[in-house]
């Protein structure tokens, strides 16, 4: 079964960078007297883009544990600092999405010789554009599915791309390929969280399982890793239908 060798396992993961997230985050809101409790309390929640990359990163080990848990945690900065500059409006939140910004960079450049700042800057710069686009629209009309794809594949798209090429980053033609299955998955995901605000939430629904089909079969030339990201879908993010793939009588074996 896929992951049984495992050079750190992956609750240990996850464990990890929500710990260094949730104490990174008090200890900046500690220096300049901002209440955490305006974005709800602690942080962080749900953490997909950090289950992606321990996911896929069972047994291959590729980074050292503690690289790993640096950038998925740097990730996670970056993805508060959105939610701070988009979902909470007052200028203070936004200086501290500007300050989580800076710290999640930070974060970047003192791992591994700062090797990976130059993607993570061009996925930090996707998300913002799209934000800066998405709070541009016109308020009170109605976003149609297209666009909220195009929107989702730019704000969410990019961090999970990160995460995801974390898997592959010494491997070539598979690190696209988990770039772009990243993409997928965090559109997927975008999606899945704007259902209650598009016109057709069923339309909404089938290309949601179309894109986990579409990332999934991006990796048909590694199925080891395709078992782990089939393992991620079914039990982290839980899409809201069955995969076409299985449908089409391909059916998914994912890791646990």
């Amino acid at each position: 079964m896929v992951g049984d060798a495992k050079a750190y396992g992956y609750e240990d993961i996850v464990a990890s960078v929500a710990a260094l997230v949730a104490a990174q985050t008090q200890k900046l809101a500690r220096s300049v007297g901002w209440d955490t409790a305006a974005m709800g309390g602690a942080f962080p929640r749900r953490m997909l883009r950090t289950r992606l990359a321990a996911r896929i990163d069972q047994g291959r080990a590729w980074l050292d544990r503690q690289a790993l848990v640096n950038l998925c945690a740097a990730t996670e900065l970056l993805h508060l600092a959105s939610l701070c500059h988009d979902t909470i409006s007052n200028s203070i939140s936004v200086l501290m999405g500007d300050l989580l910004l800076v710290d999640s960079t930070d974060m970047v450049i003192a791992t591994r010789g700062g090797q990976h700042v130059k993607s993570f800057l061009d996925k930090a710069k996707e998300v913002l554009e799209t934000d800066i686009q998405h709070l541009a629209h016109q308020p009170g009309r109605a976003i149609d599915l297209p666009t909220a794809e195009r929107l989702a594949w730019g704000k969410s798209g990019p961090l999970f791309a990160f995460t995801a090429g974390l898997g592959g980053a010494g491997e070539g033609p598979l690190a696209g390929a988990l770039a772009q299955a990243g993409y997928r998955v965090g559109a997927a995901c975008q999606l899945g969280d704007d259902l209650g605000a598009l016109p057709d939430a069923g339309a909404a629904r089938e290309r949601i399982a179309a894109l986990c089909d579409e990332a999934l079969a991006g990796l048909t030339p590694w199925p080891a890793v395709r078992a782990e990201l089939a393992g991620f879908l079914l039990h982290d993010f839980r899409p809201p239908r069955a995969f076409h793939l299985a449908r089409r009588g391909a059916p998914i074996e994912a890791a646990p």
